[in-house]
């Protein structure tokens, strides 16, 4: 696939090198978009390529081959467009992960697992902020983040994601939502994947031209990780206002 963001429709395509396997697929478009089951014989065949033209669409795939264990299931998810965004001003990334400036999260260029791709924002700091400027003032009902797990490479999700949204009448920006993460107690396993986020308003018919952004990033990684006591890094590649 060339992104997982798309204005129009979004292709996937398959491909297992084994002789005689098999690529069974579950599609799921509701939301949460990671609440439904693992692909089993059961599910739909693999045979040729997938269109995703819904606007929010996760999949998930495995193969399956007489003589062989099932594979691991590969999961994706699809997104399509949003409101209208005129801008977005952010915090200064690393040098080293400049992606391809401001435009690079709202580009519809992204999703891929590979932190080397010039879609990705890294960034190596303690907060980090974003200031969305929409082309006209809009009913917003959700906000979009897409982070980069991989937690080998030292990259994790941020520990509070605060969303603001401004209010003209008091000519300033006020809370929107929140999410919280925990680190501590969790189990020891590194994931690696493409994260969408998903932050929802306190208050219905919420409108506005302008949101803000303010991420805490992990400070000190986990006792479980290899480098515990260390920053984290934390990447992004788009947002989207829904």
């Amino acid at each position: 696939y060339e992104s997982v963001f798309f204005n129009d429709s979004a292709k996937l395509e398959l491909k297992f090198a084994q002789k005689g396997a098999k690529i069974y697929y579950t599609v799921n478009n509701e939301m949460p978009l990671d609440n439904f089951d693992e692909p089993s014989e059961k599910n739909l065949l693999y045979k040729k390529a997938i269109v995703f033209k819904k606007p929010f669409t996760t999949f998930k795939a495995k193969v399956f081959c007489k003589g062989f264990k099932p594979s691991e299931t590969i999961e994706l998810s699809f997104a399509g467009p949003g409101k209208q965004i005129k801008r977005i001003t952010s915090t200064s990334p690393d040098k080293k992960y400049p992606g391809s400036g401001d435009s690079t999260l709202f580009d519809n260029k992204g999703g891929i697992e590979n932190i080397n791709s010039n879609t990705w924002m890294g960034f190596y700091t303690d907060r980090i902020n974003f200031v969305i400027e929409l082309t006209k003032k809009e009913t917003v009902n959700s906000i979009l983040l897409s982070f980069l797990e991989n937690e080998s490479s030292w990259i994790f999700l941020p520990e509070l994601i605060l969303v603001y949204y401004y209010d003209e009448s008091k000519n300033a920006f006020v809370p929107f939502g929140r999410e919280v993460f925990y680190y501590d107690d969790k189990d020891p396993y590194y994931a690696n994947n493409v994260n969408f986020r998903f932050i929802f308003p306190k208050l219905e018919n919420i409108k506005t031209q302008k949101l803000m952004i303010d991420l805490s990033t992990v400070k000190k990684m986990p006792e479980w990780h290899e480098a515990k006591g260390k920053q984290a890094w934390c990447f992004i590649d788009e947002i989207k206002v829904y």
